[in-house]
């Protein structure tokens, strides 16, 4: 809708170009209720089509028509927040996946129209199937939708790249751009990539009632959502499952974590440049009590929780498997943590943590 002009011209199929002499032709204008929207200007150039050269420009007259418009609120974006996305499994096998970490953004609407109105939500994911939410809002009611989408990874190239604008105002991408720049220019590109996944339209009840769309530019994404909305470069997932038991009374899991390398280009992360090198890193298991009590605080296994020093090229995907025996029972947390090799003693070693796989021990085994 923000790109939409606010009057397009509906030629009709019959309608010719040109008017004859004392003749009458209806022109129709389709105006568009933005917000905002007060009056406008209808230009109509017209000219004798006797002295149109075929070759050269020609002269010709306006009329202007000025229009005074009032645009009706109906279904308003009233607020917006964004939140983490976070799902837990009992089940010992899991198949997670990193590049399906997704966040979920609220959207509070109002009907602020004298009918009641019916909104249509479509969400748009790549390789999936657009989704549909239905909703009826009666005149004055407020609803509030909960709708999760994929994290977005963007390359320091598409954030650092310059606004769009109307005007011919320059803009310069330059190493000197300050902390409060980049995040503005950070914040406004990935919520135009929200913006490409959503849309809205409403329509009355009644039968050949108006239809419209709700403009969805309301949607705000300042500094604290970006973490939300934004994907690791780095995509960690684990996967726990229960092997055959060899020895009696003993459970022997089998621990893989997937390590993805998003990187295919120069890229900035906390400030510190990296190029389009290998991901030299080791990987770290996590094991933890669900819950934990006065005489539970640790768990004791057997298995090696550390992977050797390995490397994962950009735009690829490298996997470390190990096997763990646990000498305890209840409710255990797993998963890993992936550590960059640090190239220097004044370096802060960069971490990106996996989904924690819940499994449970039966209290029967007697070690």
């Amino acid at each position: 809708m923000y790109h939409r002009p606010a009057f397009v011209w509906l030629p009709k199929s019959n309608s010719p170009v040109s008017i004859y002499p004392d003749g009458e032709e209806d022109i129709c204008i389709e105006a568009l209720g933005k917000r905002g929207l007060v009056q406008g200007t209808v230009c109509l150039d017209y000219a004798s089509s006797e002295t149109i050269p075929t070759t050269v420009g020609y002269y010709s007259r306006r009329i202007e028509v000025p229009l005074a418009i009032t645009v009706n609120a109906a279904l308003e974006l009233i607020a917006c927040d964004f939140t983490t996305f976070q799902s837990r499994s009992t089940v010992l096998v899991l198949k997670c996946n990193a590049s399906e970490t997704r966040f979920i953004v609220v959207l509070e609407f109002r009907n602020s129209w004298i009918n009641s109105l019916q909104l249509e939500i479509s969400v748009e994911e790549q390789e999936r199937p657009i989704r549909k939410i239905l909703q009826t809002l009666h005149s004055g009611q407020t609803r509030r939708f909960a709708i999760d989408l994929p994290q977005i990874f963007l390359s320091t190239h598409e954030t650092e790249a310059p606004l769009p604008r109307r005007n011919k105002q320059q803009q310069f991408v330059v190493s000197s751009l300050s902390v409060a720049e980049a995040l503005v220019r950070k914040a406004w590109w990935y919520r135009e990539r929200i913006l490409n996944s959503l849309s809205a339209e409403w329509s009355e009840l009644l039968p050949g009632g108006r239809r419209g769309e709700v403009d969805l530019r309301g949607i705000r994404l300042s500094e604290r959502h970006i973490p939300i909305v934004e994907k690791d470069a780095v995509g960690v997932e684990a996967g726990v499952a229960l092997l055959e038991q060899t020895l009696p009374l003993k459970i022997v899991f089998r621990l893989t974590v997937i390590v993805t390398n998003l990187h295919g280009s120069a890229f900035a992360y906390m400030s510190l440049i990296y190029s389009d090198s290998p991901l030299t890193c080791m990987i770290h298991g996590i094991i933890a009590i669900r819950n934990q009590d006065e005489n539970a605080t640790s768990v004791c296994y057997d298995g090696v929780a550390q992977s050797p020093v390995m490397s994962v090229e950009a735009q690829q995907t490298a996997s470390w498997s190990t096997e763990l025996t646990f000498l305890a029972t209840g409710v255990l947390l797993i998963g890993a943590v992936v550590e960059r090799m640090s190239q220097g003693s004044q370096r802060k070693a960069d971490r990106w943590s996996s989904n924690m796989c819940e499994v449970e021990i039966p209290e029967q085994l007697d070690y």
